[in-house]
């Protein structure tokens, strides 16, 4: 399975991705209200300033299945204050719910941790809802721990509670 680093022109494909990935995966979880507001397109124009962005941002990464963008990965600088120097978050890996269980994802992380260790990281944190059981496991199986960190976030009008997962480089 082809993973890459994104380009402009793949914004309005990874909006689609990150919408429809958020409309099944946090169902029951965040409200459903929220969820049937979101929208493609303003997320395509969220996700083309990442690329015209003049700030130096790591790689977007995408995967495809022929020619259709099915899931993407993002990463960066660790935002918490409380970690050691050289330490990355993964901000997101979404994939379409049909290329879920088919290793799309693990590509994804693989090509991921690989410019994690080109930036010279030695630990990858990651950030997901507790209620959020199934990316829970799936963060463990690909070797995260979780670190008994929490935080609570509000995602419309509720409050969720987040864990954090540590992954050492």
């Amino acid at each position: 399975m082809p993973v890459r680093i994104a380009t402009r022109d793949d914004a309005h494909a990874i909006a689609r991705v990150h919408v429809t990935s958020w409309q099944t995966s946090y169902r029951g979880i965040v409200p459903e209200d929220l969820l049937a507001g979101l929208s493609v397109e303003k997320r395509a124009l969220q996700w083309s300033g990442r690329f015209t962005s003049s700030s130096e941002k790591p790689p977007l990464l995408v995967a495809q299945s022929d020619d259709e963008i099915v899931g993407f990965s993002e990463y960066g600088a660790s935002r918490d204050k409380d970690v050691p120097p050289n330490t990355m978050e993964l901000y997101a890996i979404y994939l379409l719910q049909d290329f879920q269980r088919r290793g799309f994802g693990r590509g994804l992380w693989e090509e991921s941790l690989k410019e994690i260790r080109k930036a010279t990281a030695t630990a990858v944190r990651v950030w997901v809802l507790e209620d959020n059981t199934k990316a829970r496991g799936v963060y463990e199986k690909m070797g995260f721990v979780y670190e008994g960190k929490s935080k609570e976030v509000s995602i419309g009008e509720v409050c969720l509670k987040e864990l954090r997962y540590r992954f050492e480089v």
